[in-house]
């Protein structure tokens, strides 16, 4: 998202750019025309790509904000005109830039995709993610610059899990680089100590095992490990133990696909809180 921001950004500012030094070659209809399009081309290309319903939305309220603004000021020579929207433009152009800064080094909203966290988050829920705690990283490639914190077990954390996916994840982080763990009977167990989880639910009161299931993907969902976690790596499992798909059957994640800690939850209204 704040790549897109960022994208969003760059775009208006040179249009507002180039718009305001061809307002002094075409005619007032045919530039005052150009200009809207320029904006509502970028914001959907970049902002709502593949969302054509609030696409639609977003043209017809542009358009009328759009009229109602020449209607305003058509008294006014077509300089001032233009001075006045490229001052707005780099208004928006400031608001964007402290996005992208906030989103990318702050704090970030985030959906939750699934229920593998329920009950702690519920599918759909909004919460803000504190993406500093972990460290200051180059966008994209994840790189820490400014080291800050490492995670804990216990945090939930947002991250990018080591295949391909169009969302991050949001699992709780159960092993640190050099910690112990197995799974015996659906119990965790870190460095041999039985972990006390009143966080976790189980959804399905059958164990499974290599005694009574030749799937793997039920034994180990059940029974896994043990398994040393690598240096620069976490281990990160759902608190809807039996319908989560995490570290178990994918793997540990490395330190530069961390993302951030969740905060709270802040949407919908009902469920407002600090998660435990």
């Amino acid at each position: 998202m704040e790549v897109k921001l960022l994208l969003s950004g760059i775009a208006l500012a040179i249009w507002a750019v180039l718009m305001r030094h061809l307002s002094r070659k075409f005619t007032f209809p045919l530039s005052i025309a150009l200009f809207p399009l320029g904006i509502i081309s970028v914001m959907i290309y970049v902002l709502i790509k593949n969302r054509a319903f609030t696409a639609i939305l977003l043209v017809f309220a542009l358009a009328v904000i759009i009229y109602l603004y020449i209607k305003w000021v058509k008294d006014k020579k077509q300089d001032e005109l233009f001075n006045e929207i490229y001052d707005w433009i780099k208004t928006i152009d400031i608001a964007i830039f402290l996005g992208v800064i906030i989103m990318t080094f702050v704090v970030q909203s985030f959906a939750i995709p699934s229920g593998s966290m329920k009950n702690t988050f519920l599918e759909g829920d909004r919460l803000f993610v504190n993406k500093f705690i972990y460290g200051v990283r180059i966008p994209v490639i994840g790189k820490i610059i400014i080291p800050v914190n490492k995670p804990r077990r216990g945090d939930k954390v947002v991250f990018w899990p080591p295949m391909d996916s169009k969302f991050p994840f949001i699992k709780r982080c159960m092993g640190i680089p050099g910690d112990k763990l197995q799974v015996i009977n659906k119990q965790l167990y870190v460095n041999e100590e039985l972990q006390d989880e009143p966080y976790v639910i189980h959804s399905d009161p059958v164990i499974y095992s290599s005694a009574n299931s030749l799937a793997l993907s039920q034994v180990i969902r059940d029974n896994f490990g043990p398994i040393i976690v690598s240096s620069g790596c976490y281990f990160m499992m759902g608190d809807n133990r039996d319908e989560s798909y995490d570290s178990r059957y994918w793997g540990i994640v490395q330190e530069k696909n961390i993302r951030g800690k969740a905060m709270f939850t802040y949407w919908p209204p009902v469920r407002i809180g600090i998660p435990k």
